[in-house]
């Protein structure tokens, strides 16, 4: 299906960022007895600044991530969304170096718990 992207650009005094999520039409399926409309995601954060800070240099060693959006088109919103990533860092401060692993997982559902 069609392909596109939207990028979130977040500004800390740490670290400027960027998040883009590429979307995927897949078709569509029913859930909780509605039409709705299946996107595939993939999460990929960008470092800004080739990853200079005040106290060293942070970059991205490897990172994954997937997801699924599935859209109301009848109300015009979103019914359900979930997304993981996995981001492995290195950052390099003086004479240290300092690798982090972060998993992230977002879930969003239109629906009332029960």
């Amino acid at each position: 299906g069609d392909s596109w992207k939207q990028v979130f650009a977040f500004d800390t005094t740490a670290l400027p960022a960027s998040m883009a999520l590429e979307f995927t039409y897949k078709g569509n399926t029913e859930r909780d007895g509605k039409q709705l409309e299946v996107l595939d995601i993939k999460p990929r954060l960008t470092i800004q600044n080739d990853g200079k800070t005040a106290r060293g240099k942070v970059s991205i060693r490897k990172q994954q991530g997937q997801g699924t959006l599935l859209f109301d088109n009848y109300k015009g919103s979103i019914h359900e969304l979930s997304f993981e990533t996995v981001v492995e860092t290195e950052a390099v401060i003086g004479q240290n170096t300092v690798a982090q692993t972060v998993s992230t997982k977002v879930t969003l559902s239109n629906s009332r718990p029960e």
